[in-house]
């Protein structure tokens, strides 16, 4: 060990503060690792090994791509799902429909045909109650029209007394013999037919006789023409029984003709 003087180390240009400076004590562990490690060599070993960096790397790819693979498998998944669940349903809705519009059909058709046999069981019926109907109604029938014939042609006399006479001429239009004839009719109607005898034989000129009569027998409003040949029955009663006999045959087919009745006998 040499020493040198503090006037010698000052003349010698050499500066204390170019060295560092002396601890009294040990240098602390951390000095000696700075002091074995220089700064190159730190900075290494905090640099992590290439390769051990790639191997990173290609694992952190790797599981992005999988990843990446996993969402577009379940996209993917998701998106057939739907088109499953949708194409079932349209098929669903299309056979329930066909199906429902089949059951509808048949329901339909099973009461048509029900209401139909319904129907025509009830037209049956009424066809053949119709003639029982008619048959026990006639009489009912026969006398309300008498009735209301009688009513009418009282009516009709009372207020046009002279409605014998075209009563009385159609009776005469039936005649052939036209020498003698005599007309009977009820006393309430022979003064009116009194005074149109004229009338009457301007209707009939090849009359040579004409003899009007009273008969109480005789309804108001008919009459009884008597010639040579026979007699006109012009009488309400068998007008009535004329009409009768219409009622009966209104729904019968037709046979043969009935035969004609008094007063359309020509004479």
């Amino acid at each position: 060990m040499t020493v040198i003087k503090k006037e010698d180390w000052k003349n010698s240009g050499r500066s204390v503060k170019n060295y560092p400076p002396q601890n009294s004590g040990a240098d602390s562990p951390d000095d000696s690792i700075r002091m074995s490690n220089p700064p190159n060599k730190r900075q290494a070993l905090t640099q992590t090994n290439p390769t051990e960096s790639d191997a990173v790397d290609t694992l952190a790819a790797a599981i992005a791509s999988h990843e990446a693979d996993r969402k577009a498998f379940e996209a993917e998944l998701v998106e057939l799902k739907k088109e499953t669940l949708d194409a079932a349903y349209i098929s669903g809705f299309e056979t329930g429909k066909t199906e429902g519009f089949q059951a509808g059909s048949t329901e339909a058709l099973t009461h048509y045909q029900a209401d139909s046999a319904a129907l025509l069981a009830a037209i049956n019926t009424l066809s053949s109650e119709k003639t029982n109907l008619v048959e026990n109604a006639q009489a009912d029938l026969i006398a309300l029209a008498s009735k209301i014939a009688r009513r009418l042609l009282a009516c009709e006399l009372t207020l046009n007394p002279a409605v014998i006479t075209h009563i009385v001429s159609e009776a005469l239009a039936k005649i052939t013999d036209k020498s003698t004839v005599i007309i009977r009719v009820h006393p309430d109607n022979l003064p009116p037919l009194q005074a149109d005898q004229a009338t009457l034989k301007e209707l009939m000129p090849d009359i040579q006789t004409l003899q009007l009569d009273s008969d109480p027998t005789i309804e108001p409003g008919g009459c009884m023409i008597e010639t040579s040949l026979g007699y006109i029955d012009a009488t309400v009663a068998t007008k009535l029984k004329s009409l009768s006999l219409a009622i009966q045959t209104v729904d019968r087919p037709p046979t043969d003709a009935p035969d004609s009745d008094s007063d359309s006998e020509a004479l």
